[in-house]
């Protein structure tokens, strides 16, 4: 099936270089200059992206990325110079999936494409619902995307990271055992290898987090661990 994707932006020279990187028989990229075409494409075409560089105003933008996610849950990957990080963080609530910044090595933007798409087709396949959470605007998860934003920045987790810290979040405030997150994660018996292996990702996923100032995942003793929201953590 030929991958259909929406490029947005006023810049020529980028739009014929990703064009130029990412145009194949199994890759359609459609390309527009105009905030109104764009919408009139995403309504005729079952599009697998939206590639869009930031319109004059952060307001602006706010205002076509909700258009555009009123029509299609399609990844969209926002090409940026000099965004204010409260900007970021607004249009990421609003539905940007991801971030590229100007100037971008051409390689690194068809690498991110093609790894958001693969998402975004695998999640339409195994007809995935899962919305993402919202904390208020310090922290949101996105598991379509895998994503955990803090702060505005995207955090660096592995998958197995994510996971955990995904199943936990989902219900606030409640104990997990090791055991229940081992058979949340990798659906398995918990044996004493299997202890240590949840000991050691939680640990790297605390020290992620620690590291972005951050305490949301918190040990109850002699149990297990619980997610604390950012308004109690």
């Amino acid at each position: 099936m030929q991958r259909q994707i929406l490029l947005l932006d006023t810049d020529l020279e980028i739009c014929n270089s990703i064009q130029g990187a990412m145009r194949s028989d199994q890759t359609k990229i459609i390309s527009t200059m105009s905030e109104m075409n764009a919408i009139n494409i995403l309504t005729q075409n079952d599009c697998h992206m939206v590639i869009m560089g930031l319109l004059p105003s952060a307001d602006e933008t706010l205002k076509i990325v909700h258009h555009i996610r009123g029509i299609t849950t399609a990844p969209i990957l926002m090409l940026e110079e000099n965004i204010k990080n409260s900007d970021k963080i607004r249009l990421f609530q609003e539905g940007v999936t991801a971030y590229l910044e100007k100037p971008f090595d051409i390689e690194v933007c068809v690498a991110q494409a093609n790894s958001l798409i693969q998402l975004y087709t695998e999640a339409r396949a195994e007809n995935r619902e899962d919305k993402p959470l919202a904390f208020g605007r310090e922290l949101m998860i996105n598991p379509i995307y895998r994503q955990v934003m803090v702060d505005g920045e995207i955090l660096d987790l592995t998958r197995t990271e994510f996971d955990l810290f995904f199943c936990m979040a989902q219900h606030p405030g409640q104990v997990w055992s090791r055991k229940q997150l081992y058979n949340y994660v990798w659906d398995d018996t918990l044996g004493l290898e299997g202890e240590h292996t949840v000991r050691t990702h939680i640990g790297n996923l605390r020290k992620k987090l620690a590291d972005a100032g951050k305490d949301y995942v918190q040990t109850a003793w002699g149990i297990g661990y619980k997610f604390v929201p950012p308004s109690s953590a």
